[in-house]
């Protein structure tokens, strides 16, 4: 089944296909749905139209299992950062929903065609908006086993369209494990990665300034941003302009927040660095606001160098991990939006107020799911890798280096000499491990994208893989309980009996007791991540991902964490209703009532 393109590529490919007596399915971009014999039209942007597509595929016999989608070639159709993941997105979804419905096993070979996505030769046009569907590319055999994803990047228009279609039918009925590739002048180019040594930081080079002035934004809770800014405070007395995303209280509200909120309140911790901070005395801005008001970013910008001057360096950092996580059967348009906010449209707004500046450089804070993906980070890769593409097409056009830093796990706080039994968060990145890297990384010479992970990166890709393999197996059957270190006991509550469950479809195993370890059944990050997306839609709290994995791996420990959370939440709205009628008091009632209570009981 093809979905073809404006450019007749897709048609030319359809029709070689047909004299190699293939059966084709055509499938065209339009207006509304349509079907004529085995020529299909559907609305680009209306999931429906996709669903509908397959049911007709069902009641005709056909069972598709090859499909190419070549619509991310089309001119004539909206090329945002988000349509052309929308239409991907639809696409798979129906094919999942199909395969569920149907108990189709085959697996489905999806191929997806690009263009200016790759620049592999240096001379090719790359446009940054669009390569956010490699994202998904690089998720959806995770999430879908049964469904074979790949890459294959053209260019268009080219020289001769024949020879394009020769290529991809080649491509097509050739069997390969390459998940992306790439055509030039009739050349077959694969993805590599080179190791690179990084020698010690050299100061003479590292363009650092003492008492500098530094803007950092993004996401203050959940990213890098508040490493940095200790550090470059630390080490470099810098001044630090701090944007924060909207949901932290401006400072005015700091003191109101903690009083309001548990010791372990995550925006209560940053608050409290925030402070420490500002006690230095160097100078610190502090705002909240989303990265895409433009009129916002103005003025913070004009506001930090009326107060400190010229800006010398930027740092993106925004929200890194499980927090950016959710499945592909969930993301629909608003979370496409939410996970693009900050990485795509904040970074280009933030671009656009200091267009006319000449900072010594752009750091972003990129992740490994850019090469890895990752169970739930379909949207979160593809904004990572828009800005690893920001960052080399910027570097070719202007003087100012941007640098990308795809980073493997981090910690928030130094190494607490816990275990996980997880190699990977074991050997996840302190605080000062990853500005060491950072320093030598910036004292480098210009290098626009640099992957850092403390694992050999061939490993991590197949454990990516590996990791794959076995959602695969544990999917399609159900283990009875293994041999475990820790007795079976069964859920005492119904908080212990939902998460039990939850575990229970996740791992495949017929029996999770609430002392049993989720590393020692087999768990591991990737199937973590869907557990506490699971858990923070089932009872709307925050579970932060480190407490599971580092203090909590068992349903008892995390039914305890929901509880306090329950808890702490009815406590802490209770507060804020007193608090806020006290505020609307006049200054006698609040008097004649102090007066009249007594403060001893």
């Amino acid at each position: 089944m093809l979905f073809v393109d404006e450019s007749g590529l897709g048609l030319q490919v359809a029709q070689d296909l047909q004299q190699l007596e293939q059966d084709v399915v055509i499938v065209k971009a339009g207006k509304e749905f349509s079907q004529q014999d085995k020529s299909y039209t559907v609305k680009v942007d209306n999931p429906e139209d996709c669903d509908k597509l397959f049911e007709d595929l069902q009641v005709s016999g056909i069972n598709p299992h090859k499909i190419v989608h070549l619509w991310q070639l089309a001119t004539d159709i909206d090329n945002s950062s988000t349509a052309d993941f929308e239409y991907l997105l639809y696409l798979t979804q129906a094919i999942a929903k199909y395969q569920s419905l149907n108990k189709y096993s085959t697996t489905v070979e999806l191929s997806v065609v690009t263009n200016q996505l790759h620049d592999v030769v240096g001379i090719e046009t790359i446009n940054p908006d669009r390569t956010t569907i490699l994202g998904l590319c690089k998720v959806i055999p995770q999430e879908y086993p049964q469904i074979r994803c790949r890459n294959i990047n053209i260019v268009i228009p080219s020289k001769s369209l024949e020879n394009t279609a020769t290529d991809l039918i080649t491509e097509l009925t050739t069997p390969t494990p390459d998940s992306i590739v790439a055509y030039r002048n009739r050349h077959r180019w694969i993805q590599t990665f080179e190791s690179l040594p990084i020698s010690a930081v050299n100061t003479k080079t590292l363009p650092l300034k003492n008492k500098g002035v530094y803007l950092i934004a993004g996401d203050l809770v959940e990213g890098l941003g508040l490493v940095f800014a200790q550090y470059l405070a630390q080490k470099f007395q810098a001044k630090l302009i701090l944007i924060a995303r909207s949901g932290i209280p401006e400072k005015q509200d700091w003191e109101k927040w903690l009083a309001t909120h548990g010791q372990n309140d995550t925006i209560s911790n940053c608050i409290r660095k925030l402070q420490g901070l500002e006690a230095l005395g160097q100078g610190l801005l502090f705002f909240s606001t989303e990265l895409t008001d433009e009129a916002k970013i103005q003025e913070i910008i004009n506001r930090g160098e009326q107060d400190f001057g010229e800006i010398n360096g930027i740092i993106h950092a925004g929200v890194m991990g499980d927090l950016a996580s959710c499945l592909i059967n969930s993301l629909d348009t608003s979370e496409i939006e939410h996970q693009f906010t900050s990485k795509v449209r904040g970074l280009i707004t933030l671009e656009k107020a200091l267009q006319n500046k000449t900072p010594d450089f752009f750091l972003l804070q990129s992740s490994l799911s850019c090469i890895v993906g990752g169970i739930g980070f379909a949207a979160y890769a593809g904004a990572n890798i828009f800005m690893d593409t920001l960052a080399r097409e910027r570097n070719k056009q202007g003087s100012t280096p941007w640098i990308s830093i795809n980073w493997d796990a981090c910690q928030q706080e130094e190494d607490e000499n816990t275990s996980t039994g997880s190699a990977l968060l074991d050997l996840a990145m302190t605080p000062s491990e990853v500005w060491e890297v950072t320093e030598r990384i910036l004292s480098q010479a210009i290098i626009s994208q640099v992957i850092v992970t403390p694992i050999d990166l061939q490993t991590r890709i197949k454990e990516s893989n590996l990791i794959k393999e076995i959602d695969s197996q544990q999917k399609s059957n159900n283990y009875t309980r293994p041999e475990l270190s820790t007795a079976y006991e069964a859920p005492r509550n119904e908080i212990e009996q939902k998460i039990a469950e939850a575990m229970q479809d996740l791992l495949g195993i017929e029996k999770v007791g609430i002392n049993d370890n989720f590393f020692e059944l087999g768990g591991h990050s990737l199937l973590a991540i869907q557990a506490v997306s699971r858990i923070r839609q089932e009872w709307n709290v925050e579970l932060p991902m480190r407490q599971f994995l580092f203090e909590s791996p068992t349903v008892a420990g995390i039914a305890k964490i929901i509880s306090e959370n329950l808890n702490q939440n009815t406590v802490q709205s209770e507060i804020a209703d007193v608090l806020e009628q006290i505020e609307q008091m006049e200054t006698e009632q609040v008097e004649e009532i102090l007066k009249n209570t007594d403060l001893e009981s």
